[in-house]
């Protein structure tokens, strides 16, 4: 049995991770709900206070920031 994180969108469950599943595969699934607290990332950090994932960087990691990606863009 495997276990996946997901969430449900509204209208259907969405993998929070890749999935190794041929397509149209039956499967059968159970629901728990979990509190964002309870929620793995792999190796990253959840923020109790906002269930967010907090993402660490080493340091003097070159930040990109949205102009760095329209100069980019923008050169020929």
């Amino acid at each position: 049995m495997t276990t996946l994180h997901a969430h449900f969108d509204g209208r259907v469950f969405v993998p929070d991770e890749p999935v190794n599943i041929p397509k149209n595969t039956p499967v059968k699934i159970q629901v728990q709900e979990t509190v964002a607290s309870e929620v793995s990332y792999g190796a990253v950090e959840v923020d109790p206070r906002s269930g967010l994932p907090i993402f660490k960087v080493p340091p003097g990691t070159k930040t990109i920031t949205f102009e760095d990606i329209q100069r980019d863009l923008d050169e020929p």
